[in-house]
């Protein structure tokens, strides 16, 4: 309509200027706005590759600390045997000890006091 305006030298050339600035100005708008879309799209997938690997390696840190824990009580667990292994030694050693001079025999001479024999002269 504007060409035809412009053919009846109603408008002047300018107005066909204004035509392709309008068009110009629309579709720079509309680039501009999806390369905001891009923009946000490509921060968006930053954001989620970011969770990913924060969640990677909280799961490593579990599954590590888990591990530490394990080793911690399995450890535990064998302090505990070689305590009980220590006692039942113990406990052995002395009963044997015990036994030990039970199955002696008994010297009645190691007992007996060295005393003077009694003398009646003596007493009185």
């Amino acid at each position: 309509m504007r060409d035809k305006l412009v053919d009846a030298e109603i408008l002047g050339e300018e107005a066909l200027d204004l035509k392709v600035e309008n068009v110009d100005a629309f579709k720079l708008k509309q680039l501009e706005l999806e390369h905001k879309l891009k923009l946000k799209e490509l921060e968006m997938k930053e954001m989620e590759k970011i969770k990913e690997l924060e969640m990677k390696e909280r799961l490593e840190m579990d599954k590590k600390e888990k591990e530490d824990e394990f080793k911690l009580k399995e450890l535990e667990m064998r302090e505990r045997l070689e305590m009980e292994k220590l006692k039942i030694e113990m406990v052995k050693e002395e009963s044997n000890t015990k036994v030990q001079p039970k199955s002696e025999y008994f010297d009645a001479a190691k007992n007996i006091r060295l005393v003077p024999k009694f003398c009646e002269k003596n007493s009185r």
